[in-house]
């Protein structure tokens, strides 16, 4: 989001404060006082910046300690249901999956996680049997809990599967996976919400796996013939045209994960701005699948 649009979201002007290694935006919105971490011109960036609001009543409370508490889930890709027994290893900084090991813990019966530590920026790693291995940020603030830092992992997939896994934030509350194209053989093939299964002769092809329309996600989409198969992936902003947002889609967070095989995914990330102008519209194209090469489209249009 740029700073612009953030100056329009709240209705104020502000500085962008450095402090530390950090840059960020501090308003008072709601009887709130907000911050937000930015880069030094003030856009937002990524979608797990860093952020803090306090109430106005708590805003002289004791902040001696440094501690906070990030709670998430993981999510199994093709259902929708959390993995219990996922051994989830705590890295210090953010996209370092590498770096220095600090904590370990496994996921609940529910898929659940909730862990203590100093305010930052951590990687996690994330290893289950049966699944890919995957690596996601979490952020932690001072005395607050910061929760649905959630990770979705893909089930390893057989020879010529590909699996489509798109995750966003809170708002908007409902987008929707599609996938358009035509089979090896010229089966044509338009899976979405309303047409969840693609079969040729009576053998499926592709399938919406997940459906969600509460925000988060996941949406799953899985194609047993993705290497073969010529197919176009974009994300449709349903719940956005219903309420006429044709920003919310470009700031959604929302992200695109394919997995091929037993491979770490592929992530693409919804533009944000272009020029340092809010990019409008109501579908984001994220890529093409031509008998297995991905090809990034990555644009965002109003069909």
């Amino acid at each position: 989001i740029t700073a612009g649009r953030l100056q329009e979201l709240f209705g104020t002007t502000f500085d962008v404060i450095t402090d530390d290694d950090r840059c960020y935006i501090m308003v008072e919105h709601n009887n709130c006082l907000v911050k937000i971490e930015t880069d030094e011109a003030g856009n937002l960036i990524s979608k797990s910046a860093w952020n803090q609001i306090v109430p106005a009543d708590n805003q002289n409370q004791d902040n001696s300690t440094n501690q906070g508490v990030a709670t998430g889930q993981i999510i199994n890709a093709g259902t929708g249901v959390g993995i219990s027994g996922v051994k989830l290893t705590v890295h210090k900084g953010p996209d370092s999956p590498y770096g220095e090991a600090i904590k370990e813990l496994e996921s609940d019966g529910h898929g659940n996680y909730s862990i203590e530590l100093s305010e930052g920026k951590y990687t996690i790693t994330a290893a289950a049997n049966g699944f890919v291995d995957e690596s996601f940020t979490i952020s932690v603030m001072r005395g607050m809990t910061v929760a649905n830092q959630n990770l979705t992992m893909s089930e390893e997939l057989e020879i010529g599967e590909i699996r489509i896994v798109l995750e966003w934030g809170s708002e908007p509350s409902d987008l929707d996976a599609h996938l358009v194209g035509t089979s090896a053989n010229g089966t044509y093939v338009n899976v979405n919400f309303t047409n969840k299964v693609a079969t040729e002769n009576g053998t499926m092809i592709a399938s919406l796996d997940v459906d969600d329309q509460s925000a988060y996600g996941p949406e799953t989409i899985t194609v047993t013939d993705g290497a073969k198969g010529n197919y176009e992936f974009f994300v449709h902003n349903y719940s956005g045209m219903a309420q006429d947002d044709s920003f919310s889609l470009a700031e959604s967070g929302a992200m695109v994960k394919v997995y091929v095989g037993r491979q770490e995914p592929r992530v693409f990330n919804v533009p944000v701005s272009s020029g340092g102008i809010a990019i409008q519209g109501f579908y984001w194209h994220v890529f093409r699948l031509d008998q297995g090469v991905i090809t990034e489209i990555n644009e965002i249009d109003w069909n």
